[in-house]
């Protein structure tokens, strides 16, 4: 299904039922402006704080190089989700810190534009993202964590078959404050 060990300058695409995943391009800068932006306050309660020069056209460009390096390199794997009926970009998936060895395992995050949400793509992405890890990179296990009171996300993962597995304290640095995750895992049970 997938080719571990061929890697080409050319793009990683994914497909789902209705949608599909393909990594970054530089091409796709004002699609991803435009949506990042338009969900600017709904983003910034689930995310980092975005630095002054976040939509800015060489601050991406600088971001699809880092990615690129990443792929080469096997330790993330980024991709932005698009609508197969129409080519529209509606969000972004990760697989990052990907370890190798004994460990096997990655982590999962994601996000989705607002006009996209509560429709069943980011479940679909999810699912096709785990199942790209497990049998296109062999990986083992996929953690993810979420705030607590995000219950999108949480019955993304729940529907995708990850288990709860405990609560972080502390755990990441959310729109400027320290925040509690709940972290979820699933395990490649083949």
């Amino acid at each position: 299904m997938f080719n571990l060990f061929k890697i080409t300058s050319k793009p990683i695409k994914l497909e789902g039922q209705r949608i599909y995943l393909r990594t970054p391009l530089m091409e796709d800068y004002l699609e991803w402006r435009r949506l990042r932006q338009g969900s600017k306050s709904f983003l910034q309660t689930w995310e980092p704080l975005w630095s002054i020069y976040e939509f800015e056209r060489n601050t991406f460009k600088h971001r699809i190089k880092a990615y690129n390096k990443q792929i080469r390199q096997s330790n993330a794997y980024p991709f932005f989700i698009f609508k197969k009926d129409s080519n529209t970009l509606i969000g972004g998936i990760n697989l990052t810190d990907v370890k190798r060895r004994s460990s096997q395992s990655a982590n999962l995050g994601y996000w989705m534009g607002v006009p996209f949400n509560n429709q069943g793509f980011m479940s679909e992405a999810v699912n096709t993202v785990v199942n790209y890890a497990f049998h296109g990179l062999n990986l083992h296990r996929i953690q993810a964590s979420c705030i607590p009171h995000n219950a999108a996300s949480i019955q993304v993962l729940r529907k995708n078959h990850f288990v709860e597995e405990g609560l972080g304290r502390s755990y990441l640095k959310i729109n400027g404050s320290w925040q509690d995750h709940l972290l979820f895992a699933r395990i490649n049970e083949l």
